[in-house]
């Protein structure tokens, strides 16, 4: 019996870990759905201007390319794209002083030509 107990208590261990790897996967992505919503109102009403937006969402991926490119970039594709450094400014202040999350940015204007 008792190691039949400690059998099923491995796996039930095992099994609380991945509800909370899942969990917190759910919250991450709960938390990005919010923040690019946040700038991409603030996009809308004109409040911060020069946001493109999620650089994922800016062009298509042909689908013989998208795994290959998602598996490469990642989460990259979840980066907000903005015309320079300033608008970046703008929209992390926004974040942080409105506590609606983080975001990782991408300026136009730093990128190498």
């Amino acid at each position: 019996m008792n190691d039949e107990y400690e059998s099923c208590s491995k796996k039930v261990q095992g099994m609380r870990a991945n509800v909370e790897e899942t969990r917190s996967k759910q919250s991450a992505i709960k938390q990005g759905g919010r923040v690019q919503e946040a700038l991409m109102r603030q996009k809308a009403t004109g409040a911060i201007k020069g946001i493109y937006g999620r650089l994922g969402d800016l062009g298509a991926i042909d689908k013989k390319y998208d795994v290959a490119v998602s598996t490469a970039v990642g989460a990259g594709l979840d980066r907000i794209l903005v015309d320079n450094i300033d608008t970046a400014a703008a929209c992390l202040n926004y974040l942080k002083t409105n506590d609606i999350g983080r975001v990782n940015m991408l300026a136009h204007d730093q990128t190498k030509k």
